[in-house]
């Protein structure tokens, strides 16, 4: 039955008339958004997959099970499922003449749709039979009262120091976030002429321009400048302007410089290039006279008008061969190679520690192939993502980045496909003396004295056969000792981060991990992704990606808890060094998902446990940096700060060096309360998270021990619905405002459904 937007109350009575031992069922009372996602309470039994001897009566939300439940008989039964004031609540009874026991209640993650009965069987067990009667449902106004709670504080004894680093983050060569509309500020595609040429002899991201009579286009791998590969352009009595192109430029009004490798022989005719719209040049640079062995041509190319363009390579050449080695377009106002606006973004979040290269990358990823001269360094086809890397982006370029943007770098070690010698070397190349092996290669034009890199990575998930060498919790173990012991020789100083997994899981992995190698870690890494997968619905997605922070809690209690038996004399803590949500519906490694509120509540509650944690947990490294489900987003000319950006924002300036005790009443309330304090500076700090959807709560906020503190600042993130979203060239419809001090000054606050508020406090 269709429900209009009202509260309302759904009784009736349910026999289960007939099962057997081995009937797998779940009928009630229920009330639903879609036809894909209910609410349901009524009698369940399930042996084929819960331990249970009889039947219960269960509330079940699809994908949360046993949300509340009533031991009993169920052959009678009397049930009650009312929404209202944010929550659905049930009840029963086991006769007329009995008065209603409220089994439990849950938060409310969508307003239904529709009320009626479900009756589901499962497996293959006996048929069930079963007589409903008695129905009723009856409707009142929107309770629209927020949602009454308590939150107490205990500011007078500060707790765990928390870490910085936190609030860390993480790159990785896949997905925009280097490339193509990423960090490197390169606009051309293919740069390097690498991969298959396609019917017109054209390699890959690159067409046929101009006049084809008497023309061949054709890779050559027999003349090349970079790593096996050149485009060749074969002029046969050829006439007039003929060549290659590539589309997809978006200009700025700024200034370009380009930069083309060319080898020429036969007519010595002048090579063009140039920026076009249609048969409109935009700007262009000759090269007069390409000599008959490689070298570098340098220009600047000043466009006329901003907006779409086309990047043109061409010759009127009648005879003779033109190779294209490489070829680089940058804007005019890019810094070290990288994006302007993106540093400028990234700088302004404070960034405690990024990590790179990666991620699956990294197990596939040599360090050499990223050092020395950039149009030099080879192109290599990266298996973990199915995509040609231009090694522009290498050791150096990461580490000024790190330099720009005023963080800690941490760089994951190549543990799948690379050797100690290698890791040992690439160690020297970023701490070592200048005459080490590694040292020596940082002659290579950069900076010679070491970088002092502190934090590494002992690869990256090798517990799965997605890895490129993947291996067994035992054979991991080893081979993280012996690369730690090679680098530790190197630099006594570093900071060692193993591999690690959820809980007990991939074979008891973290106990085995630890037992054979806690002597030479000092973190173990666990990686987290919430999926919200495409069939599902939106209420549904919403409800998963705001709850899972608290079982994430327990995880990562767990997998502390082994360590710690595992490692009982020396402290290993956890970095969560890749965590996120991943909308499988909306990215397929290329374009950018939207990122909502709903990722920004997540994100929060995310905060909210690893620093109840704190101490166990000392690292986290939110995955990705831009684009893919990037904190910022990116096209070639513009930069979204997205709702998660905003978060890490909001975070990073109101919260307290020290963890401080905070209790909500009643428990169950939507409300997520962080409660951190300064003592320096004598400030207290409560992040409050409404996760709920549609309904506000207001809490009285209680501080104890604050020597007489008063509220004298309080900050909000929120939006209209949790789908806002910043998108590219748009308005933000997530913000961060100031509260008045009239909203400071109410015993109680009102903190709005899918919002997130920080009240700072600070002693008289």
């Amino acid at each position: 039955t269709p429900v209009p937007e009202a509260d309302f109350t759904l009784e009736g009575r349910v026999r289960v008339v007939k099962y057997g031992k081995e009937s797998n069922f779940h009928i009630g009372l229920m009330a639903a958004p879609s036809k894909r996602n209910v609410a349901c309470w009524g009698p369940f039994f399930g042996p084929l997959i819960y331990p249970m001897g009889a039947p219960e009566v269960w509330a079940e939300c699809t994908g949360f099970a046993r949300l509340a439940h009533d031991v009993g008989p169920v052959s009678d039964l009397w049930l009650r499922l009312e929404c209202a004031g944010g929550y659905f609540r049930f009840a029963v009874k086991r006769s007329a003449d009995e008065e209603w026991r409220e089994a439990g209640r849950t938060v409310a993650f969508f307003r239904p749709r529709y009320v009626g009965l479900m009756f589901k069987t499962f497996g293959n067990g006996p048929s069930v039979v079963t007589d409903v009667d008695s129905l009723s449902w009856t409707t009142k106004p929107v309770d629209a009262a927020p949602i009454s709670a308590r939150v107490a504080v205990d500011s007078a004894q500060p707790g765990t120091p928390l870490d910085r680093n936190l609030f860390g983050h993480f790159t990785e060569h896949l997905g925009r976030c280097i490339y193509h509309d990423g960090i490197w500020a390169e606009l051309v595609r293919n740069r390097k002429f690498v991969g298959d040429a396609g019917p017109d002899g054209a390699l890959a991201s690159w067409r046929r321009f101009g006049s084809d009579d008497g023309v061949e286009l054709a890779r050559d791998n027999m003349t090349y400048y970079t790593g096996s590969q050149s485009q060749r352009i074969t002029s046969r009595q050829a006439a007039g302007e003929h060549g290659i192109a590539q589309d997809g430029f978006r200009l700025r009004p700024v200034d370009y410089q380009c930069r083309i490798v060319l080898r020429q022989t036969g007519d010595d005719a002048p090579v063009t290039v140039s920026l076009r719209r249609g048969d409109q040049v935009l700007a262009e640079s000759r090269i007069d006279r390409p000599a008959d062995k490689w070298r570098t041509y340098t220009s600047t190319l000043q466009p006329e008008s901003p907006g779409p363009a086309s990047l043109c390579i061409t010759t009127e050449a009648a005879r003779g061969n033109l190779w294209i080695g490489a070829i680089s377009l940058m804007p005019g106002d890019a810094v070290d190679g990288m994006r302007a606006d993106l540093i400028e973004a990234i700088r302004a979040l404070h960034p405690p520690i990024i990590r790179w290269p990666g991620g699956n990358f990294a197990s596939g990823y040599h360090w050499r192939d990223g050092i020395g001269e950039r149009d030099l360094r080879p192109a290599r086809f990266d298996r973990a993502w199915n995509v040609w890397d231009t090694n522009d982006f290498g050791t150096r370029e990461f580490l000024r980045f790190c330099e720009l943007v005023g963080c800690a770098p941490y760089i994951c070690l190549n543990l799948g496909e690379g050797t100690p010698d290698e890791a040992v070397e690439w160690v020297q190349f970023c701490n070592g003396a200048a005459n080490t092996p590694g040292g020596r290669l940082r002659d290579d034009g950069g900076p010679r004295e070491p970088y002092g890199v502190r934090y590494w990575g002992l690869g990256n998930e090798l517990y799965g056969d997605w890895q490129l060498g993947h291996l067994t919790p035992t054979n991991y173990g080893r081979k993280a000792a012996e690369f730690a012991r090679a680098v530790r020789e190197v630099d006594p100083e570093v900071k060692l981060i193993g591999v690690g997994v959820e809980g007990s899981g991939w074979a008891d992995w973290n106990a085995i991990v630890t037992r054979t190698a806690a002597a030479e870690l000092d973190y173990l890494s666990v990686h987290v992704y919430q999926d919200a997968p495409p069939e599902n619905d939106p209420a549904l997605n919403y409800a998963n990606v705001v709850t899972c922070p608290a079982r994430y809690e327990q995880t990562f209690a767990q997998t502390a808890a082994i360590v710690e038996r595992e490692s009982p004399d020396k402290p290993i803590p956890l970095a969560i060094d890749e965590w996120n949500v991943t909308a499988r519906d909306q990215w397929n490694g290329e374009n950018r998902p939207e990122v909502k509120l709903r990722e920004a509540i997540y994100c929060a509650r995310m905060f909210h446990v690893f620093h109840r944690l704190g101490g166990r947990i000392t690292m986290a490294n939110i995955a990705l940096l831009v684009n893919a489900m990037g904190v910022l987003q990116s096209d070639a000319t513009r930069v979204a700060l997205t709702p998660v950006y905003r978060a890490f924002q909001l975070y990073g300036e109101h919260t307290g060096t020290h963890l401080a005790h905070a209790v909500v009443e009643p428990s169950d309330a939507p409300l997520d309360v962080l409660a951190t304090v300064s003592p320096e500076t004598r400030r207290t700090y409560v992040a409050v998270v409404n996760y709920h959807p549609f309904h506000d709560a207001a809490a009285a906020l209680m501080l104890a021990g604050g020597d007489g503190a008063r509220r004298v600042r309080a900050f909000r993130l929120s939006g209209a619905s949790p789908a806002s979203a910043n998108a590219l060239g748009a308005e933000p419809e997530v913000t961060v405002t100031e509260l008045d001090a009239a909203a400071l000054a109410e015993p109680a606050v009102t903190f709005p459904a899918h919002s997130v508020t920080i009240v700072e406090y600070e002693a008289r």
